[in-house]
């Protein structure tokens, strides 16, 4: 029972968080041993947030983590991790020749590390904005969510697909992703026109019938990013921009098309599990399904905009885009629920979550949010060695206290 007192008065007094100290202080003039339970409860619950933080800062410094992650509780950063380097400098094409002490040189530079402002590719975290490019629209009697595919691309051969359907992946469209190299031989670099092009003219089969099933397919959203495009007679990378990123303050933001005129910015290459560089290709050069780049700050001022200052489009759109909207025509709902651009899940322990991943050639990220609480767990990496799977759990175990 002495040892018990003693473990509450250090926690009554000092409770460490990271590189500093919280003090927590039970009723001034009482001797711990007098206390009421309902008074040593209450010292627990005034350190018990500090006790959930130095939890998920210590979760985060045991990730094996190259990269960035960033947990927000209510907005606030508790929080805020960068490791590792933009070059891993282990090998891959562009390195051959290299010696391991010139590898190591390379490496270890102060220009390679990585920084909390770093830009990373997002891979698919790139849909979500997307769909609010395309949901602004709409709010704006700009374009309809019944609006078939024909009315923009009048030589389109899949009939019968809506912008709902794309948004949704329930268009059955194959994914280029998958189309044979011969396809790109002919340019070094990708534009999503190209990309559509080929789709149209290639007349691959259509996977179901629109509306049919869900199938998860970047076709889908290369498309609505170049529907932005028709509608306005403007960039998608100008009109993003204009109307999102810079209204909202997210700086160091931007897609790959304009990556050759921002100056200064070391640029993280994505890398394998095995340590491997992956080299550009044609397709990186393709935007709306991936191509944005941007950082964790910059994402949760993104969060606050569109999730809870409803700055971006109107609330009853951001509601839509949260809620599953995948269901098909025979009334079922696949086991996998997606809303416009955001994949939900409604966890029997810890409620409903909104989330996406995101997976491009050696760039391994995920971006969760869950409304009840309104946590945010964002973790981006260039280094496709798997660090934070099952982190999300972790993390919602840690602040349900379950």
């Amino acid at each position: 029972m002495r040892h018990l007192f003693s473990f509450l008065l250090f926690l009554a007094f000092f409770v460490p968080v990271g590189a500093q100290t919280i003090r927590v202080e039970h009723p001034v003039g009482k001797e711990l041993k007098s206390l009421s339970t309902g008074e040593i409860n209450a010292i627990f619950d005034r350190a018990n947030p500090w006790l959930k933080i130095k939890a998920l800062q210590e979760m985060s410094d045991n990730m094996n983590l190259n990269g960035s992650i960033l947990i927000a509780l209510d907005d606030k950063v508790v929080v805020r991790r960068t490791y590792g380097y933009a070059r891993l400098y282990k090998k891959g094409k562009d390195l051959a020749g290299m010696t391991l002490e010139q590898l190591t040189r390379a490496r270890g530079k102060s220009e390679n590390k990585l920084l909390h402002t770093t830009p990373y590719e997002l891979a698919s975290l790139s849909k979500q904005f997307t769909a609010a490019a395309i949901l602004k629209l709409v709010s704006q009697g700009k374009l309809q969510l019944t609006d078939y595919l024909t009315k923009f691309y009048p030589e389109n051969p899949y009939s019968g697909i809506t912008i709902h359907h794309l948004l949704s992946h329930t268009s059955g469209l194959p994914e280029y992703f998958n189309f044979p190299d011969e396809y790109w031989s002919d340019t070094n670099f990708v534009s999503n026109s190209f990309a559509i092009a080929k789709l149209f003219s290639s007349r691959n089969k259509i996977l179901f019938k629109p509306g049919a099933n869900y199938k998860y397919t970047n076709t889908n959203y290369l498309l609505l990013a170049d529907i932005v495009e028709k509608v306005l007679g403007i960039k998608f990378e100008k009109y993003m921009a204009d109307s999102i990123f810079t209204p909202i303050g997210m700086k160091n933001t931007f897609y790959y098309t304009e990556k050759a005129s921002k100056k200064g910015i070391v640029f993280p290459r994505g890398h394998l599990g095995s340590g491997e560089e992956v080299a550009f290709e044609p397709l990186d050069g393709t935007l709306g399904d991936k191509g944005l780049y941007s950082y964790p700050e910059a994402l949760m001022k993104w969060k606050i905009a569109y999730f809870n200052e409803y700055s971006v489009i109107p609330k009853e759109w951001v509601v839509k885009a949260m809620s599953p909207q995948n269901k098909l025509h025979n009334g079922a709902r696949p086991s996998e629920l997606y809303g416009y651009g955001l994949h939900i899940e409604d966890d029997p322990c810890h409620g409903r979550l909104i989330y996406h991943g995101g997976l491009w050639h050696g760039f391994n990220h995920i971006m969760m949010y869950r409304p009840s609480d309104n946590l945010l767990f964002i973790c981006l990496s260039n280094y496709r060695n798997r660090a934070h799977i099952g982190k999300s759990s972790v993390i919602l175990t840690i602040v349900d206290g379950v």
